[in-house]
């Protein structure tokens, strides 16, 4: 079901769901015009985009983010772990997959940063994913190319399910 249809029906939560979406806009547009940001602050926003999806799904899904072991002051690029997690949302269809499942895990030891995102594959999107076709994943490697250069190791593995393995290295964004 869309958000409009959902405020549309009058939907209880409709508000704060707006509400919700109004702060994750401006944090879009105002607070990430920075090279780096707080790592709470990227937090914030998975949180508020991972709880906005699961309004929109009509079933209770398995969705996991785990961050405790991580140092919220320490800072990161803005929206850098962001298309990964909606490639998750895209990808394993957990819309409409009844078993479908996304697990994310955020955590940090000194300045280096640790960041794991694992899902189900869909059989309408496992052509696509197994091909390495669409250009999010290319444009996200140029930008960790151009922040982090030479300062980071990216893995991704696609059979079964779907795994995203990023760690930022000696990172400076302090």
């Amino acid at each position: 079901m869309s958000s409009y249809s959902i405020a549309y029906l009058g939907d209880k939560q409709t508000p704060d769901k707006i509400m919700q979406l109004s702060k994750m806009l401006r944090y879009v547009i105002y607070e990430t015009n920075v090279e780096f940001i707080e790592l709470s602050k990227e937090i914030n926003y998975l949180n508020y985009y991972i709880d906005f999806q699961k309004f929109k799904i009509e079933k209770n899904q398995s969705i996991e983010f785990t961050y405790e072991s991580c140092n919220q002051n320490l800072k990161i690029a803005p929206l850098i772990l962001l298309p990964f997690l909606e490639n998750s949302f895209k990808h394993s269809q957990i819309a409409t997959e009844k078993n479908a499942w996304i697990k994310m895990d955020l955590k940090s030891k000194g300045g280096i940063v640790y960041f794991s995102l694992s899902n189900t594959i869909s059989n309408k999107t496992a052509p696509d994913i197994l091909n390495n076709k669409g250009i999010g994943l290319e444009n996200i490697k140029k930008r960790l190319d151009l922040i982090y250069p030479n300062r980071y190791d990216l893995a991704i593995h696609a059979k079964d399910i779907y795994q995203v393995q990023l760690t930022i290295h000696d990172h400076d964004g302090e």
